[in-house]
């Protein structure tokens, strides 16, 4: 996640006149995210020194010790973090001091610039704007409350398993039909892609747009009551407390 923040953050030039520092345990991988971005890879000391900005894209195991080793050199710098399940009360407690610190969950969509991105922050964060521009250079960008970050991730955090697990149902299904794997594939694709642009750019609702689509008595209602006789809006329900309930435990500690 860290690189595609870099990458968006390169392409959409959002650094200005600054240069994107870099730093990863792969230095490999760090060597060729700097050439693709125009960035420089520098030790964790000098990044947190000379930041403005600060995005900490880590696994929250790892986030403790990794921000003990900088605090020494953060002191207004704002930190953004890409940790799920990391408060920032948490981070700040780390730190072993009050800073500006940012909370942000983006989804997988942000490999090819389409993420939905939630943000969060304390009151010490006086420009937001600064940060929502970072996210916004690779999706799209909602402010929440902390409180509501654990529902994020169970939804959009989450979300995009969500549509894979239904595509890859769908092209079985077809199968199933009678299309060969292939053909199936691409017609669940088009068909998913279609209408999530439609869904998107139409002022009907999902709702209203599933009453356009289904005549009476005819194939669609017939398989949109097999959703409803099989409880699918429930259980899709069910899951996202059950994935928002399992952040909240993560959060915990």
């Amino acid at each position: 996640m860290g690189g595609a923040i870099a990458r968006g953050i390169s392409n959409k030039k959002i650094s200005g006149s600054g240069v994107i520092m870099l730093n990863d345990q792969d230095e490999a991988a760090a060597g060729i995210l700097a050439k693709e971005t125009g960035g420089v890879v520098q030790d964790l000391s000098e990044i947190a020194k000379n930041s403005e900005i600060l995005i900490i894209a880590v696994k929250p195991q790892d986030s403790e010790v990794l921000l003990r080793e900088m605090s020494a050199n953060i002191a207004e710098q704002t930190v953004v973090s890409v940790m799920a399940g990391v408060m920032i009360r948490n981070i700040c407690n780390s730190l072993g001091r009050e800073v500006p610190v940012v909370r942000a969950m983006p989804n997988m969509g942000a490999f090819i610039g389409e993420s939905m991105t939630a943000i969060s922050h304390n009151s010490l964060v006086e420009d937001i704007g600064v940060v929502k521009s970072i996210f916004e250079s690779m999706g799209r960008v909602v402010e929440v409350d902390e409180s509501e970050i654990d529902a994020v991730t169970a939804l959009s955090g989450s979300g995009p398993a969500y549509l894979f697990y239904l595509a890859d149902a769908m092209a079985d299904a077809g199968v199933r039909a009678g299309l060969e794997k292939e053909v199936s594939e691409e017609l669940t694709l088009g068909t998913l892609l279609g209408a999530a642009k439609l869904l998107s750019s139409s002022k009907d609702s999902a709702s209203e747009l599933i009453s356009k689509v289904a005549s009476k008595g005819g194939t669609t209602e017939m398989a949109l009551s097999i959703f409803e006789e099989k409880g699918l809006k429930a259980i899709i329900e069910e899951a996202i407390l059950a994935a928002k309930k399992r952040s909240e435990e993560l959060s915990k500690g």
